[in-house]
């Protein structure tokens, strides 16, 4: 993995000698693979902030265009965007894990209930709801934090 699945720019790649980035990368850390501030995972969060950033901190899953074999655009994931919320915390990055904690719990219902998708555009839910996924991404974050908080 380390000698196909990593960049040139020292990120994780979505496939073995690929160049796209993933937000299921995010992933890495869980595993034990990798720590969080591991140099690799740092410049995999730097390509996920750059190329997958959509609005607010939210994050797609990957680009769509030409990868998945699908056509059209899909909106930002939750449970992607609270794995950068763990992985912000568990890299010391605590400011950056809060604000995109924030901006997450703004996305849910009158009953904290949220989809598996975001749309950053009409300001609602989008996807299944609600989603079981995205409700264990928001424990798993806010475990990280107070971690980091000690």
């Amino acid at each position: 993995m380390l000698e196909r699945g990593v960049g040139e720019d020292g990120a994780f790649t979505q496939t073995y000698d690929s160049r796209e980035v993933d937000a299921s990368l995010l992933q890495i850390p869980h595993t034990g693979f990798v720590p969080a501030d591991d140099p690799r995972m740092l410049a995999t969060v730097a390509r996920i902030e750059r190329d997958l950033h959509v609005a607010d901190g939210l994050i797609l899953r990957y680009r769509t265009q030409g990868q998945d074999g699908l056509s059209g655009d899909e909106h930002p994931f939750l449970v992607c965007c609270f794995w950068l919320v763990e992985q912000y915390a568990a890299s010391g990055r605590v400011e950056d894990a809060e604000t995109l904690l924030a901006t997450l719990l703004e996305c849910t219902n009158d009953l904290h209930l949220m989809a598996e998708e975001y749309d950053v555009d009409a300001r609602r839910m989008a996807g299944n709801f609600p989603q079981a996924f995205s409700h264990l991404g928001l424990i798993r974050a806010v475990d990280a934090l107070a971690a980091a908080h000690g």
